[in-house]
């Protein structure tokens, strides 16, 4: 993107008043963030926080723009993973959402990576106990096998098994979603 602006100055530079080549590069980084395809998107302002991120997500999702939503679940785990770390509990959300979205769209590879991201950042915010550790445990076990790779299904649902086994532990949601 900065090489093309950079083109696009140069381009301009010399044939353009100073009001005319602002006006240019004001366009060009506005629409720097849509999408060129989705005139709606044009106009959108950028989320200005997690929740945003995550109600646009959802709203997308909603509409069948899966690929929007793919894109606004990753936009805002890695807005918290800048500003927060890389362990905030909130990356944890989205990458199990995400996960959810990629299963449902066929995209198992993407869904395992999404799901590990998720696991590995509850693990360490939770107790293995929990039931949202374990439930992304079997969620991951679930791609797994659509993957053939049942020895490691098997290996992650032992784990999820062995640490639910009387387990008392209280279920901590994430960013609930809210009822409509």
């Amino acid at each position: 993107m900065f090489l093309a602006s950079r083109e696009v100055y140069k381009k301009f530079a010399g044939r353009a008043s100073g009001a005319k080549l602002g006006l240019a590069m004001l366009m060009l980084f506005s629409l720097s963030s849509c999408d060129i395809n989705d005139p709606e998107s044009w106009n959108e302002r950028k989320p200005q926080n997690f929740d945003e991120y995550m109600e646009r997500a959802r709203s997308s999702l909603a509409q069948g723009k899966s690929e929007k939503a793919i894109q606004l679940y990753t936009d805002g785990m890695h807005e918290v993973e800048a500003m927060y770390g890389s362990q905030d509990p909130r990356i944890a959300t989205a990458a199990e959402e995400l996960g959810d979205l990629e299963d449902k769209l066929g995209k198992e590879a993407e869904a395992e990576a999404s799901y590990r991201k998720a696991l590995a950042v509850l693990s360490k915010n939770l107790s293995p106990k929990s039931r949202d550790v374990i439930d992304v445990r079997k969620k991951l076990a679930a791609v797994l096998m659509k993957l053939y790779r049942s020895d490691e299904a098997k290996a992650v649902l032992a784990g999820a098994s062995d640490q639910g086994k009387g387990s008392k532990a209280p279920r901590v949601r994430r960013h609930r979603r809210k009822s409509e």
